[in-house]
C-alpha cells in the first residue's frame, strides 16, 4: 500500500503531466499553402508558413511534376567514361551545359 506522500506525489505529476498534453494538444500551428504557379511546362511550384505560434520558423517549399507529359524527360549526371558507376562532380549551371 501506498503511502499518502508518494501518493499525492504521483497524482500531482498524473495532473501536471495531463495539462502538458492537454496544452500541446490545443496549441497546434496552423499552416498557410499558397496556390500552385506554374514554373514551366509540367511543373508546379507551391509553398507554405506555419503561422507565428510556431516557436521555430517553418517553410515548406513543393514541386509537383506532370509525368504525363510526354516532353518532359528527367537527366542523370553522365559517367565519367574512366572510371565505373562514379560521375564527376558538376554544379547546376555545369550540368546543364554539358
Amino acid at each position: 500500500m501506498l503511502s499518502f506522500a508518494a501518493t499525492t506525489k504521483s497524482s500531482g505529476l498524473f495532473r501536471a503531466l495531463t495539462i502538458l498534453l492537454s496544452v500541446c494538444a490545443v496549441s497546434r500551428a496552423a499552416i498557410t499553402m499558397d496556390p500552385w504557379s506554374p514554373l514551366f511546362k509540367g511543373v508546379d511550384y507551391a509553398s507554405g508558413t506555419a503561422d507565428a505560434s510556431e516557436p521555430r520558423l517553418q517553410r515548406v517549399a513543393a514541386l509537383r511534376v506532370d509525368l504525363s507529359d510526354p516532353t518532359i524527360e528527367f537527366f542523370s549526371t553522365p559517367h565519367n567514361g574512366s572510371s565505373p558507376l562514379e560521375t564527376f562532380c558538376q554544379t547546376t549551371t555545369t550540368f546543364v551545359k554539358s
